[in-house]
């Protein structure tokens, strides 16, 4: 794994006319999705030699948003209430941002082919039908099925729009899983 993050990192970027190099973070992203499938199919049963096991990110310089490690999100999790927990579930699951979980609407769900629309975006790749993993698939049917309004995480006002924010509880999360 080594050598992959060192290769990565020494590759030129696709269509650079200047001879500029993958950066860090882009290493970091391939590396995270490598972890995420090993760790998949190890939970799936496979008899496999993980080799992302204990491999370090890139350091990605100042002013980068840091990747947690897997151990960090089992904490994170563990350590927030709800309804951050669904959120950041969704958001890790799907890749979604923060404002298109707050606002996905029950009519936007369809259980039977396992998607979510997003209707949301500035282009039109923005917007965009997102595959449910079995977790999302659970958390939004239970949510979908409570649901007094059409927002899926409704504000406390219990008006019909979507929440607003979920950065105290998420602050409060990072503090009580002591992540930096």
């Amino acid at each position: 794994m080594e050598d992959f993050k060192l290769a990565r990192s020494n590759e030129e970027r696709k269509n650079a006319k200047d001879g500029s190099v993958v950066s860090p973070a882009t290493v970091n992203r391939a590396l995270t999705t490598l972890k995420k499938l090993f760790n998949h199919a190890e939970k799936c049963g496979y008899r496999i030699a993980n080799p992302t096991r204990n491999v370090e990110f890139l350091n990605e310089g100042p002013g980068r948003m840091r990747v947690i490690t897997f151990e960090e999100e089992i904490t994170y999790l563990a350590k927030t209430s709800q309804p951050l927990k669904d959120i950041a579930t969704i958001i890790l699951d799907t890749g979604l941002r923060p404002e298109e979980v707050f606002r996905i609407r029950a009519e936007n769900l369809d259980f039977v082919a396992r998607t979510i629309f997003n209707p949301f975006g500035k282009t039109k790749a923005a917007r965009r039908k997102v595959t449910m993993t079995a977790d999302v698939f659970a958390i939004l049917k239970d949510r979908a099925r409570v649901a007094k309004v059409s927002f899926v995480f409704p504000s406390k006002s219990g008006s019909d729009k979507p929440i607003g924010s979920v950065r105290k509880a998420h602050d409060l999360a990072v503090e009580r899983a002591s992540i930096e």
